[in-house]
């Protein structure tokens, strides 16, 4: 029986993952000459990872018809040295109901495929038990999470992570969203580590080595009985007297003469334009954002089919990438320039700065709209809208009041149809990040009351409901 066993092993690549399936602290078996061996005393020299590797996941709670099951999504990275594009990978997730010890295991096979010239997957796995999860989240069961997977090249099989289910539900959409906001995040860390350890070793190299320090000189003693130590017979030798410390000064500016800006205060479209080659534009991802303008000061989920950001570089500008279908790819870039005068050239050089993919297009000459509105919008009771677009996209650009009651320029690119104003509207109503473009749109700041759906989906989901909408 055993050796039946043994010839199993070795005919089924996947048998040495099976045999987890049964055994919860099933450990591969010792092989000669692997690196990662403890008991492989013989190589001396440090050999390179070959584990797989997982940058970033989100656990969570997923619902269908039956009822809500616990859910992973992760990311799987390639660290081996080589080359798996197309190889199957066979995986296992082992979900543990740690109050009753029960196991329940999903079985899947996937593929590397390459990103930014790495070999990565995206993959997710969900409990096949159902539950029926009550309103207080504290009283979920605990479910402990379990990753193996093996390689098709005969190497024993591996255990990726151990993670806790988190009491959050969401639909796998919303995971694969937030799976790629954790990767994001995780690589800009990298790559900021990577480049101050460069920019030290460059310092420590460029840096010219300390010279010896030079003895002060020695004091001569004056004063009758003091001994003449100079030879040359004069022994009151003038020492130099530093000069004495001048007062500072401060002069006030006047009104009509300001100080110079500082780089933080230059002209918002200055700043703009002249960084529009490495600023992220229309149809990039939150990714190419977080690279050029750092990490998002808010963001808004409130309207199910759309993520809202906002980046804020510097005082006199800030941008908000909106993905409707929340795809991770800016479909609509409002910026916030803090300027109230633009001309019709300046204009289109903003929309052309924000188009990112499309910036090459020939853009239409600007076309005036005027809205005559109450005066509680506009004191002149007037707005001007002024209209630029492209081949593949449209831009508009309006004066409001921001936040802080400044007058301000917001210049909008889109790649959606329809009408841009509209479409701003409305997603002004139903988000609080966009809520002061209404007043400089033409409406009342004050938004739509939420529906009793709305205030559901931005609390979570209604348990034990039979409100599927969102799934």
């Amino acid at each position: 029986m055993a050796l039946t066993l043994s010839l199993l092993s070795l005919n089924c690549p996947g048998a040495a993952l099976a045999q987890a399936d049964d055994d919860d602290d099933y450990r591969p078996p010792m092989r000669r000459g692997n690196a990662d061996d403890p008991g492989d005393s013989d190589s001396g020299a440090s050999k390179p990872s070959t584990k797989l590797f997982v940058p970033a996941f989100v656990t969570y709670w997923t619902h269908d018809a039956l009822g809500y099951h616990p859910s992973i999504a992760f990311t799987i990275e390639n660290n081996t040295g080589k080359n798996l594009v197309g190889a199957p990978i066979q995986l296992q997730a082992h979900f543990r109901v740690l109050a009753e010890g029960i196991l329940n295991i999903y079985r899947w096979q996937t593929y590397f495929d390459t990103n930014g010239g790495q070999q990565l997957v995206n993959t997710e796995a969900h409990g096949k038990r159902p539950f029926e999860l009550p309103m207080d989240q504290s009283e979920w069961p605990m479910i402990e999470c379990k990753i193996l997977c093996k390689l098709a090249d005969g190497s024993p099989s591996q255990n990726l992570l151990v993670a806790r289910v988190q009491p959050v539900a969401m639909t796998d959409d919303d995971a694969r969203t937030q799976l790629n906001f954790l990767l994001g995040r995780t690589r800009l860390a990298k790559a900021r580590m990577e480049a101050q350890k460069k920019k030290d070793q460059l310092q420590a190299a460029a840096a010219p080595k300390a010279k010896p320090k030079p003895e002060p000189p020695k004091q001569t003693p004056t004063g009758a009985g003091a001994a003449n130590t100079t030879g040359s017979g004069n022994s009151n030798l003038s020492q130099p007297h530093p000069e004495p410390e001048k007062p500072l000064t401060a002069v006030a500016a006047s009104m009509g003469n300001p100080l110079p800006l500082k780089g933080s205060e230059l002209q918002a479209l200055d700043l703009l334009v002249k960084g529009a080659a490495t600023q992220a534009g229309l149809g990039d991802d939150f990714y190419h954002f977080e690279k050029s303008m750092g990490m998002p000061v808010e963001t808004d989920l409130q309207d199910k089919n759309w993520i809202w950001a906002q980046y804020r570089k510097q005082p006199a500008m800030r941008l908000y990438a909106g993905s409707k279908g929340r795809t991770g790819k800016a479909d609509t870039i409002i910026c916030i320039l803090k300027q109230d005068t633009l001309s019709d050239s300046q204009i289109g050089s903003a929309v052309k700065a924000l188009a990112g993919k499309f910036k090459s297009e020939k853009i239409n000459a600007a076309e005036h709209s005027v809205r005559y509105v109450d005066n509680s919008l506009s004191s002149s009771g007037r707005l001007e809208f002024v209209v630029i677009n492209g081949q593949s996209f449209r831009g508009l650009s309006f004066k409001l009041n921001d936040t802080d009651g400044a007058r301000a320029t917001a210049v909008v690119v889109s790649r959606l149809p329809g009408a841009l104003g509209e479409q701003l509207k409305e997603e002004a109503r139903k988000t609080n990040i966009l809520g002061f473009l209404l007043t400089g749109l033409g409406e009342s700041a004050q938004r739509q009351p939420s529906t009793d759906g709305d205030r559901a989906r931005r609390s979570g989901p209604t348990y034990g409901g039979n409100d599927d909408s969102d799934q």
